[in-house]
């Protein structure tokens, strides 16, 4: 038996409780008043990352960033027209940036629910599928949105603290073994070019 498998079976027997997002999760609108913050930051499908690196050293930002919102640590952030396609992640490696003023945040009880947990069950497949259905069409286009009050009615499972642990530790291994074999591939196909050239 798996240590996951015991801690299922030690703490929660009865089944995972499920909750609405809302019951977990703030909604945030702190805008970036006096510019003290100067970090933008964009959410794409790969995470979240300085906006200048996601495009290409690029300057997008405002010179006038004093609307833009506020991101604490472990806070999220989504695009409301891109979170199908993945648009959504937590901030791990700053303590404080800024996003467009068009993108949501909101962070979580973190006493009750993980954000690398949180992010694996939005990610997954019926995360995606609560997402979709979810959200709204905007009228006379073919762009959908999701507000932060619908994404709030979407269902998670909130089992203990313990057994989140555990599944990011698992989620995090697996995601190292991938990483180990993507760049064994890459060395692979080098050494199979090399030896087919000469």
């Amino acid at each position: 038996m798996s240590k996951l498998e015991e801690l299922i079976l030690k703490l929660c027997p009865d089944g995972v409780e499920f909750k609405k997002l809302g019951d977990v999760a703030e909604y945030k609108n702190i805008k970036n008043k006096g510019q003290k913050c100067k970090l933008a930051y964009s959410i794409t499908k790969t995470g979240l990352m300085p906006t200048e690196k996601y495009f290409n050293d690029s300057k997008i930002t405002s010179d006038d960033t004093s609307g833009y919102k506020i991101v604490k640590k472990n806070w999220f952030v989504y695009s409301p027209s891109r979170i199908d396609v993945g648009s959504i992640n937590f901030l791990k490696d700053a303590e404080e940036v800024i996003v467009s003023p068009l993108d949501v945040v909101f962070s979580v009880d973190e006493t009750k629910i993980l954000p690398a947990f949180l992010l694996s069950y939005l990610l997954s497949h019926d995360g995606m599928y609560q997402i979709l259905n979810h959200r709204h069409g905007i009228e006379g286009t073919g762009r959908k949105l999701l507000p932060f009050e619908d994404f709030a009615k979407i269902k998670i499972p909130v089992p203990p603290i313990e057994i989140q642990t555990e599944i990011v530790r698992i989620l995090d291994t697996f995601t190292d073994l991938i990483s180990e074999l993507d760049n064994e591939l890459t060395l692979r196909k080098k050494q199979y070019q090399f030896y087919r050239d000469k």
